[in-house]
């Protein structure tokens, strides 16, 4: 098994076709030299081991670097390896084993058949239920039945459960790839893949590779469950079929020799109208465009952030947003628990979303569905972020100062603000005007960069080597400058007092709130739950008045079925900048256990 540095290489490796400098690849993964070549010995070690030609994976010349041998059983073993690496990670893989198992039965089954099928413990499936229940609580029409006599069953439409099939369903399932159903499943997966790669591309219709795997699935697990004798009922609703629908309808009977029923064409319809797509002409929708605007308007008067979204990006989440209630109608949400990584790195952005969008759009979103939504909410945030203004001194012609801008802006704007260029003389006369605290000092002047060592000279044909060190020096400040900014952040919130004790029962959160004097509005309040015992409540208004407090409970909150002793309480009243806060609102709950 690799570590996830050795992970790391093989990924840089296997995405270049040269050779690749020690040194770069050392940068690259964060470690020395020495660390670099103890790595790739250990990894060559693995790979030799347990590799039919006996050779190493990973080629090393003292002059040319390290290259990944081009060897088909060398790259199937890493892509094996990697396989099994992530799903070591998942932590609802039990679940998810008991969930697709139960999926495939048509009566109840006791917890001892499925510990013997699965190879588990009683002890483990009794203690996984309680997660398969919330799983299957998430779809529309689906319910787990527990019977002390009978043992468990899940009941669900037809059409539901090959959606959980197919969410249920990845490459750490190896259980199931021996079964026959299963076998049959991924024997023809790349047949399948074949035929709707080549629709969708003829179509001009292109969605993203998680969405077109999933369709994939979804196609493979509708033929295998029909001819297991699970028939789907024709949905009330009826659709008009696409000439998508219709050519895969074709093409699957050709190669598979199976020809879908009317309510499998309307189920299939449903999918594709409810993919997230990648590229083609997003879908009309004057009413969610306004609602955006709505939302935007709203986080704009509630919080006084006032968020800039492009007009490309205000078109994919359009469109995104116009397949995601699709989805939600249907009740075809996603498997899975993102609440964790979610609050950890996009806080303020799931809180606008939660309170905000959801309010303009009237409708909840659940949190399999945000995981998708809030990468869209985050890049316009990300371009707000502080960058580095410039001052650029130079006594070079104008055309050749706006070369060089363009350059820099090119080369690393993601990291640089706004660059004002000045002439020499203006600079010797105004000094003290062009100081700043986040700015970054740049002269073609040789003499100028002699003279103040805060200055970095520039070429106006500077090369890679000028390039490489102007970033190095970007990121040097912008780190500097957060550093400082958080340390403010600590000493303003994470003082004597902030941690709360509460004795006494509390009844709800609204009460327990009024007690410390600390005003409650559900509407503008987001309340989840982390792990069994910690709860997190996050709210805004225009008070002026920020809070950060740990609230500990003498006695457990009874919430969602959990015993929770912890309260993390996070406002944000206007004071001070929203993105500054709830970075340091993700670093705290980053850090917490």
């Amino acid at each position: 098994m690799f570590t996830e540095r050795q992970c790391q290489i093989l990924a840089f490796l296997s995405g270049v076709d040269s050779w690749v400098q020690g040194s770069v690849l050392a940068e690259m993964i964060g470690a020395s030299n020495r660390t670099l070549q103890n790595e790739i010995k250990n990894i060559n070690s693995v790979i030799s081991q347990n590799n039919l030609s006996g050779e190493p994976g990973i080629i090393s010349n003292n002059r040319l670097g390290y290259r990944l041998k081009d060897d088909q059983s060398t790259l199937q073993y890493i892509l094996n390896e990697a396989m099994r690496k992530k799903a070591s990670k998942d932590k609802y893989i039990h679940s998810k084993h008991i969930l697709m198992l139960l999926l495939f039965e048509k009566d109840y089954i006791s917890i001892g058949t499925i510990a013997d099928r699965l190879f588990y413990s009683k002890s483990s499936v009794s203690a996984d239920i309680p997660q398969v229940k919330r799983i299957v609580a998430r779809n529309a029409g689906a319910v787990l039945k527990v019977s002390s006599n009978k043992g468990i069953r899940l009941d669900a439409p037809e059409n539901t459960k090959r959606i959980l099939c197919m969410k249920t369903i990845t490459g750490s399932c190896e259980y199931f790839q021996t079964t026959e159903v299963m076998k049959m499943i991924f024997e023809d997966q790349k047949k399948m893949e074949s035929i709707i790669g080549r629709i969708f591309t003829k179509f001009d219709f292109i969605v993203s590779g998680e969405a077109y795997s999933d369709f994939v699935f979804y196609l493979l697990i509708s033929i295998a469950r029909t001819r297991m004798g699970f028939e789907e009922d024709m949905p009330c609703d009826r659709l008009l079929l696409s000439d998508i629908t219709n050519e895969i309808v074709d093409q699957v009977k050709a190669e598979f020799d199976y020809l879908f029923s009317e309510a499998e064409k309307q189920s299939m319809e449903g999918r594709i109208q409810e993919l997230n797509i990648v590229c083609k002409s997003p879908m009309a929708n004057a009413d969610i465009g306004r609602n955006l605007d709505e939302f935007i308007h709203q986080v704009a008067v509630e919080t006084g952030y006032k968020m800039k979204i492009s007009k490309d990006l205000k078109a994919a989440m359009t469109d995104h947003v116009e397949r995601m209630i699709r989805r939600i109608r249907s009740g075809r949400t996603n498997v899975g628990n993102y609440t964790k990584d979610l609050l950890s790195h996009y806080p303020m952005e799931l809180h606008l979303l939660k309170t905000c969008l959801c309010q303009s759009l009237n409708i909840d979103i659940p949190d399999a569905e945000l995981g998708y939504l809030i990468l869209y909410l985050a890049t316009a945030v990300e371009s707000e972020r502080k960058k580095i203004d410039v001052l650029l001194v130079s006594d070079n012609s104008a055309s050749s100062i706006y070369n060089l801008e363009n350059k820099l802006k090119k080369s690393n704007g993601e990291q640089i603000g706004i660059i004002t260029a000045i002439p020499m003389y203006l600079f010797e006369n105004k000094r003290s005007r062009y100081k700043g605290e986040t700015q970054l000092l740049l002269t073609t002047e040789r003499e100028l960069a002699l003279v103040d060592k805060r200055f970095f000279y520039v070429d106006l044909f500077f090369n890679n080597h000028q390039l490489s060190q102007l970033k190095k020096k970007t990121e040097e400040m912008l780190a500097e400058w957060k550093i400082g900014r958080m340390k403010l952040q600590i000493e303003k919130y994470l003082k004597p007092g902030y941690k709360i004790k509460v004795s006494g029962e509390c009844n709800s959160i609204k009460e327990m709130l009024e007690n410390l004097d600390i005003p409650f509005e559900e509407k503008v309040t987001t309340i989840e739950s982390i792990g069994s015992k910690v709860l997190y409540i996050i709210s805004h208004d225009r008070s002026g008045k920020n809070l950060f407090h740990k609230i500990e409970l003498e006695q457990p909150f009874q919430f969602g079925g959990k015993q929770i002793t912890t309260i993390w309480l996070i406002h944000f009243g206007g004071d001070g900048d929203i993105v500054e806060f709830f970075d340091f609102v993700a670093a705290q709950i980053a850090s917490m256990p």
